[in-house]
C-alpha cells in the first residue's frame, strides 16, 4: 500500500512539473513589450467606452522634411520612412499636419539630430487614439559624399549608382538581422521541444517501473 501511494505521488508530481513547464514555455514568449501593448490596448478600450462620440482619426494629412526627401513617398497608411541627408546636417524641419483639425501632432518642427537616428511623429485623435510615424535618418558618409562629388565631374559613379549601392547595403543589413532573429527563435523552439521529450521519457520510464512492481506483487 505504501509503495502504491509513493508511486502515485511521484506520478502526480511529474505531471504537475510537466504542466508547469508548458505554462512557463508559453509565458516565456510573452515579452515585456507584449505586456505593455496589452496594457495600452485595455486602457484604450476603456477610453473608447467614454470617448466613442469623439473622432478616432489619427492619420496625417501630409508629412515632409524641409531640405530632404522621404522614401517612400508619403502615404497616410505608411508609418515607416527613410530620410537621406548630408553628413554635416545636424538639424531638420519636419512638417506634419493631421487630417482631423481636432487631432494633436507631436514631434514636428525643428529637430536636433546630432545624437539621434530616428524621429517619431505622434498623432493623437480627440478620442485618445494614437498613431506614430517613424522617420529614420540616414546620413551619407564621407565615402559616398566624395563619390557623388566626383560623379558630378564625370570621373566616377553618378548619384543614381550611389543610391543603388546604398539600397543594396541597407537590404543586406535587414536580411542579416532577420536571419539572426530567425535562428534565435529556432534555437528557443528546439530547447523547449527537447525539454518536453525528456520529461515525457521520464514519465514513461516511471510508468514502466510501476507496472513491473505491480506484476511482481501479483506473482
Amino acid at each position: 500500500m505504501k509503495n502504491k501511494i509513493f508511486f502515485i505521488t511521484v506520478f502526480l508530481m511529474m505531471s504537475i512539473l510537466f504542466t508547469n513547464n508548458c505554462i512557463f514555455a508559453s509565458m516565456a514568449d510573452y515579452t515585456d513589450e507584449d505586456a505593455e501593448k496589452e496594457t495600452q490596448r485595455m486602457i484604450q478600450e476603456h477610453k473608447d467606452s467614454f470617448d466613442n462620440t469623439k473622432s478616432n482619426n489619427c492619420f496625417l494629412k501630409e508629412l515632409f522634411v524641409k531640405g530632404g526627401t522621404l522614401s517612400p513617398n508619403f502615404d497616410r497608411q505608411v508609418i515607416n520612412y527613410d530620410l537621406k541627408i548630408e553628413n554635416n546636417v545636424n538639424e531638420i524641419d519636419i512638417i506634419a499636419n493631421a487630417e482631423d483639425a481636432d487631432a494633436k501632432v507631436n514631434g514636428n518642427g525643428k529637430i536636433d539630430i546630432k545624437d539621434i537616428s530616428e524621429c517619431k511623429i505622434e498623432v493623437r485623435a480627440s478620442s485618445g487614439t494614437t498613431r506614430t510615424y517613424f522617420v529614420r535618418i540616414i546620413k551619407e558618409d564621407e565615402k559616398n559624399t566624395v563619390a557623388k562629388n566626383e560623379g558630378k565631374s564625370g570621373d566616377n559613379k553618378d548619384s543614381n549608382e550611389i543610391d543603388i549601392e546604398d539600397s543594396i547595403i541597407t537590404d543586406s543589413k535587414n536580411l542579416t538581422e532577420n536571419l539572426s532573429e530567425s535562428n534565435i527563435d529556432d534555437n528557443k523552439k528546439i530547447g523547449k521541444n527537447m525539454y518536453i521529450i525528456i520529461v515525457a521519457i521520464f514519465l514513461l520510464i516511471s510508468l514502466v517501473i510501476i507496472i513491473k512492481i505491480k506484476k511482481r506483487r501479483n506473482h
